[in-house]
């Protein structure tokens, strides 16, 4: 049978119901305060603090990585970045090391490494609108390539619910974030005459594209990212092994 609380309240007080020796109680009641104790700290330290994660290049959250600077200096630390999110964005990123938090501006940056991955900062048009957004992207292609090959993932879903990923390049001479979406009007449509005119110092290369040969050339309405990966991966490794032999010829 349960002992009768009406009209009683546990608080600081402890009431003793009759048959009930104290000392067992008492016991008792302390220790259901430290098991009540020990859950809260346990959800303090494990429910409610984020772990560290890379969601997508542009929503990052205290991973251990080094930012490069446009002086040429790099920065070790927990880098947080939140475009994707939008929370407290801002136009600067953020670098954790020793206690300290560092807000860096993006004027002052122009990638970051995490692991073996590096993530450029670039000026990206994404909707084809004419509006560009400044944001991190995954370089595909070796730091020496004379084309770059990047690109963007979003966690976002586009109409057929499938996974968003976007590509752009940027050429020769190009300022250090300007780039083109492979899908956008510079490339597209025309990428026979386009594309072959951008290779045009290296001849082979630039007929292979205007023939239209498989594994050289995009339609309009390409729609496979795994063909637009390969295509440009094929142009870039040839351009490139193009360009270094006629730089070793005397």
């Amino acid at each position: 049978m349960l002992p009768n609380f009406t009209r009683k309240q546990l608080t600081d007080e402890i009431y003793i119901p009759a048959g009930i020796p104290a000392i067992r109680l008492q016991m008792a009641c302390v220790m259901i305060r430290i098991q009540v104790a020990m859950l809260f700290f346990v959800s303090i330290g494990t429910g409610c603090m984020p772990k560290a994660y890379l969601n997508t290049p542009n929503d990052v959250y205290k991973q251990q990585g080094t930012i490069y600077l446009a002086d040429g200096k790099g920065k070790k630390g927990a880098i947080t970045i939140a475009f994707e999110t939008g929370q407290a964005a801002g136009g600067f990123i953020e670098l954790a090391e020793d206690g300290q938090t560092e807000k860096i501006s993006l004027k002052d940056i122009r990638g970051y490494r995490i692991d073996s991955s590096y993530y450029a900062l670039k000026e990206l048009d994404i909707d084809f609108s004419g509006a560009k957004h400044f944001l991190f992207v995954k370089q595909l292609t070796r730091s020496d390539s004379r084309i770059q090959f990047y690109e963007l993932y979003q966690s976002k879903k586009n109409v057929n619910g499938e996974d968003m990923y976007s590509y752009f390049i940027s050429l020769p001479g190009q300022g250090p974030y300007e780039t083109w979406n492979i899908s956008g009007k510079n490339l597209v449509p025309g990428f026979d005459l386009k594309m072959s005119r951008i290779v045009n110092d290296c001849p082979d290369l630039a007929n292979k594209i205007l023939e239209k040969r498989k594994g050289y050339f995009l339609g309009a309405y390409t729609r496979s990212d795994i063909k637009k990966v390969r295509v440009f991966k094929n142009i870039i490794d040839e351009y490139n092994a193009c360009t270094a032999k006629t730089k070793s010829q005397p």
